[in-house]
């Protein structure tokens, strides 16, 4: 398993929240659009401080509202995607993120979203970046991971795969049994964040109250243990968005992450090993 951090977890500068995440042993990050807009330098001056501290940028994201937009803005999205697709490039990140849409806009057809998917997995292979999608637990026509794999599936282009995320799923209690059958290569990335049970909408719950692993109420152990048991071994980040932990001093803020990551990755691991020996017994 790949230990990582979305930069969003912490607060402060970029150069601060970076300092940070290597001196708590995190050695990848996700890298968010919003960080770029502070930084005083370009994709390239990020990548040489990412580079000087030892860390790598796994992913870059998010590119929202892309797929199944009308027809007549095609083009003016494809040209939107493919700046971003340059950006990662230049960070030196193997991967772009792309959320599902929310737009109002957008189209429930699938030959029409997995059409422009398609296209944009090429546009990303030429740039040597794959695409990871995932589904916004508020997203109009794809909520829920099976509705994400299920287009996937239907792209069906090795350089477009899933980015499953703890939040987006178990907020909505949704059911886990399809995981298992999701191959472990076509999982690109697991995002994983706690939360607090709460009665608010969505998006307030999504960007204002997740936590790290363990200081929350969700089942983090029973999800991360199926791509686990399926061979998953890519990286599983960190991604909470905390308006009480982008207060706090980000190396703190990293030093209690990276704990939190270990720990979950050990008690997974662990109960995954104890039901091995209940079954072989």
């Amino acid at each position: 398993m790949i230990r990582s951090i979305a930069t969003v977890t912490l607060g402060g500068s970029l150069p601060e929240k970076l300092v940070a995440i290597a001196e708590a042993g995190f050695r990848n990050i996700e890298l968010t659009d919003s960080d770029l807009e502070g930084f005083p330098g370009t994709p390239a001056d990020v990548r040489r401080l990412v580079d000087s501290l030892g860390l790598r940028i796994l992913v870059f994201q998010p590119l929202r509202d892309f797929e199944g937009r009308p027809r007549e803005h095609v083009q003016q999205h494809l040209a939107r995607a493919q700046r971003m697709l340059e950006t990662t490039h230049a960070l030196g990140a193997t991967t772009m993120m792309v959320c599902s849409n929310v737009a109002e806009d957008g189209t429930g057809d699938d030959e029409l979203r997995v059409g422009d998917l398609r296209v944009l997995a090429d546009q990303a292979a030429q740039s040597g970046v794959r695409i990871g999608y995932e589904a916004l637990s508020w997203g109009r026509f794809a909520s829920l991971y099976r509705d994400a794999w299920r287009l996937v599936e239907r792209v069906a282009h090795p350089n477009f795969g899933l980015v499953l995320d703890t939040f987006h799923t178990l907020a909505l209690d949704d059911d886990l049994s399809l995981l298992q059958t999701i191959p472990a290569d076509r999982i690109f990335l697991i995002q994983v964040a706690d939360a607090p049970r709460l009665s608010c909408d969505l998006v307030e719950w999504s960007r204002h109250h997740r936590c790290l692993p363990g200081d929350g109420e969700l089942d983090l152990q029973s999800f991360l243990a199926i791509p686990l048991q399926n061979g998953y071994q890519g990286p599983v980040s960190l991604e909470v968005f905390s308006d009480r932990r982008t207060s706090e001093p980000p190396k703190a803020v990293a030093m209690q992450a990276y704990r939190s990551l270990c720990k979950l990755e050990f008690e997974t691991r662990k109960s995954l090993s104890v039901e091995y020996r209940r079954y072989a017994a």
